[in-house]
């Protein structure tokens, strides 16, 4: 499978093998030298390195502590040694007080609840978006084509209510998912796995710029939030922008 669309730009697959080194070393040479004079798939590749899910987290490892074992099974700390300069050993030691400090400090803030607006930006809301036919994920500024369907994937890192919807470069508003004509957001559980959606958005006459929303709630609501003014202070959204173009 290669890695250029029949527009001569890059695929998502291909940034995705080329981020795992899965490339041939031809065709690692020509994906960079189509980034070296494309400024739309580079800044697609700049997007794509930088998209976070829910990384995991990585706390510093623990100091390890060296003792001189003492009589009777104990440890205790070396006898001084009278020299001008001080021995290494006990001047690293003075290091292991701010190191654990920063560690406790940061296993405190990661295993107290989020509270207030302030945590808003911890809880994370993804959402992916494919090509029903041949599963090709599609990135920002990607084009489609007006009949074609369009499969998602959403994660979440809390339980919230989910509702996709679809504005057209018109004005035009739709619900995606959970489909209707006046649809209520579906609950959506958190966790570290992706959920595949069970309906996929056939894309309706109209070229133009195609814009896909996410809106996830602590509580249930339906499209009038979407297309409020201003999205309630506990909702988080996400959105992907496309260009929908005639076959």
């Amino acid at each position: 499978m290669g890695v250029f669309a029949r527009d001569g730009h890059l695929l998502a697959l291909g940034l995705e093998r080329h981020q795992a080194n899965d490339l041939s070393a031809e065709e690692t040479a020509g994906l960079d030298l189509h980034l070296q004079d494309c400024p739309l798939c580079q800044s697609r590749a700049e997007l794509f390195r930088k998209e976070i899910l829910l990384p995991p987290l990585k706390l510093p490892q623990r100091p390890q502590l060296q003792l001189i074992t003492g009589g009777a099974g104990r440890s205790v700390a070396p006898a001084p040694t009278v020299v001008t300069t001080p021995p290494l050993e006990p001047r690293r030691r003075w290091w292991i007080l701010p190191l654990l400090a920063m560690a406790i400090g940061l296993l405190i803030t990661v295993l107290l609840p989020r509270q207030g607006p302030s945590s808003k930006g911890l809880e994370s809301l993804a959402m992916e978006v494919y090509r029903d036919r041949n599963s090709e994920r599609l990135l920002p500024g990607d084009r489609v084509v007006e009949g074609e369907k369009l499969a998602f994937r959403v994660r979440s890192d809390v339980d919230g209510y989910l509702l996709i919807s679809e504005r057209t470069g018109s004005g035009q508003s739709r619900a995606c998912y959970p489909p209707g004509d006046s649809p209520q957001a579906a609950l959506l559980r958190g966790g570290p796995d992706a959920m595949v959606l069970p309906t996929a958005l056939e894309l309706e006459a109209g070229a133009g710029e195609e814009l896909l929303i996410a809106t996830r709630c602590p509580k249930s609501f339906g499209m009038e939030t979407v297309t409020r003014a201003e999205l309630p202070a506990d909702c988080v959204q996400v959105r992907l922008s496309l260009y929908k173009q005639e076959p």
